[in-house]
């Protein structure tokens, strides 16, 4: 084991900096790995342990509907590397721009770089940095960020609330790969306020695993989804209720709008769904 080390505050600002207004800087993030211009210097050590030896994530093939196709898999290698961090910690974006510009690097560029400049600079700074604040889509839309609170939010959940151990089956990341089935499926739970409900986005997340084979416009079956659960939770406190009862109302708001998909013509290309 190893002792982790970011980027100082004063790095990350000049990294950023230059991103945002000095296009030459974009050379950087098309290159061949390492990232240039990183000294010992600019590093701190932290209080976070990881393994000697990072993990190789992979992303498959350069087209945008093959790149996600290894998101759930990479989320698990991000969670065993970096292990269950404080909140604290998982909420430094010192950590994950760090991570993209030296651990990760070479992955970060193949899942979000671009051949074209303008849309590089954009990429370079929704990816490679992580938004101000600390809102949910500083959470959604970081590249290293996003695969280790996926991870987070859906390990084993049985393991944090007994009352799940319904759930329980021998993969722990069940839920991990639930949640990337569809780049759809990711968003809508991590943007709604109810995603962060661990018994509700167990239930939801487990209907939805169900029902996705029934229905071809699996990604409308997410959204739609999504709009009439947050529509509900105005007029009822579902969350508060027994878990079979819980697991009934997701069961049944899952089953209405797979009806209606079935009964209505598409409305969009799930392909062309944007990305997280």
């Amino acid at each position: 084991m190893r002792t982790l080390q970011i980027l100082r505050h004063e790095k990350v600002l000049k990294l950023h900096q230059a991103a945002e207004h000095d296009d030459t800087a974009l050379d950087a993030y098309a290159g061949a790995p390492p990232f240039p211009g990183i000294s010992d210097a600019d590093l701190l050590n932290t209080t976070i342990q990881v393994p000697d030896s990072p993990p190789s994530l992979d992303v498959e093939g350069r087209s945008r509907q093959k790149r996600p196709t290894r998101d759930a898999e990479n989320a698990i290698l991000v969670y065993r590397y970096l292990g269950a961090l404080t909140r604290t910690q998982a909420a430094d974006t010192r950590l994950w721009v760090s991570l993209a510009h030296t651990t990760f690097f070479e992955y970060v560029k193949a899942r979000w770089g671009d051949d074209d400049r303008a849309e590089l600079k954009k990429a370079v700074l929704r990816h490679w940095f992580a938004p101000r604040g600390l809102s949910k889509a500083a959470l959604r839309t970081q590249a290293i960020s996003r695969l280790w609170w996926a991870a987070h939010l859906t390990h084993a959940p049985w393991m944090k609330n007994p009352e799940l151990e319904v759930f329980k089956t021998a993969d722990e990341f069940r839920f991990t790969r639930i949640l990337f089935r569809q780049q759809q499926i990711y968003m809508d739970l991590i943007e709604r306020d109810y995603g962060s409900d661990l018994r509700l986005r167990a239930c939801l997340l487990d209907s939805l695993d169900r029902h996705l084979g029934r229905v071809s416009r699996k990604d409308d079956l997410s959204s739609e989804t999504s709009k009439s659960l947050n529509l509900l939770l105005k007029h009822r406190q579902i969350a508060s209720l027994e878990l079979g009862a819980l697991r009934a109302v997701c069961d049944e708001v899952v089953l209405k709008v797979a009806a209606l998909l079935k009964a209505s013509p598409p409305s969009k290309d799930d392909s062309a769904a944007p990305e997280a």
